[in-house]
């Protein structure tokens, strides 16, 4: 036996027991209230769009996002669920919507400190269901180069798979 050993029991029975545990089938549904997009916005040209939470036919958070114009992130600028429903599971399900609507993933927009253990949680609890969460864009640096990172992929011309201009380029069987 290890000397820690009784150090690990405590700490994962308390774990076991913590009356804060959530769970991630809370049944939400996303409502879009407004939809901006202004060229100052991060992810301008796509809109930025405001939803609320709902739980049945309560109204439990918001939730602040959008996707880049080449549709291959989502991006969560802000996340909250009201006081009075949060440990219900309700933030995680709301993940999981975004993720099962648009099958890419989930960028965090500047975590505060308050949600890092949320964004921890969520990271593991959708990765269980096929979903991911990227690491968090931070700070005006991060957002221009994410930008530069779409505008170039967008600006891109498509390769022709049957280009014969290239001396050493096969050309594709039909």
């Amino acid at each position: 036996m290890d000397w820690f050993d009784p150090l690990r029991d405590f700490f994962e029975h308390t774990r076991r027991k913590s009356p804060k545990s959530t769970k991630l089938e809370q049944p939400v549904q996303l409502v879009t209230e407004r939809e901006s997009s202004h060229p100052l916005q991060f992810g301008y040209p796509s809109p930025t769009i405001y939803a609320g939470i709902y739980a049945g036919a309560t109204r439990v958070g918001s939730i602040e996002y959008g996707l880049n114009p080449i549709l291959d992130r989502v991006y969560v600028h802000k996340i909250d669920v009201d006081d009075q429903h949060r440990a219900n599971g309700h933030g995680l399900a709301t993940l999981k919507v975004l993720h099962e609507q648009h099958r890419v993933p989930i960028v965090p927009v500047h975590i505060w400190g308050s949600a890092l253990g949320f964004w921890s949680k969520a990271k593991s609890a959708l990765a269980k269901s096929g979903g991911s969460i990227a690491a968090e864009i931070r700070g005006e640096d991060e957002m221009d180069a994410e930008t530069q990172r779409w505008e170039r992929l967008l600006n891109a011309k498509p390769v022709d798979p049957v280009d014969t201009s290239t001396p050493n380029r096969r050309r594709r069987m039909r």
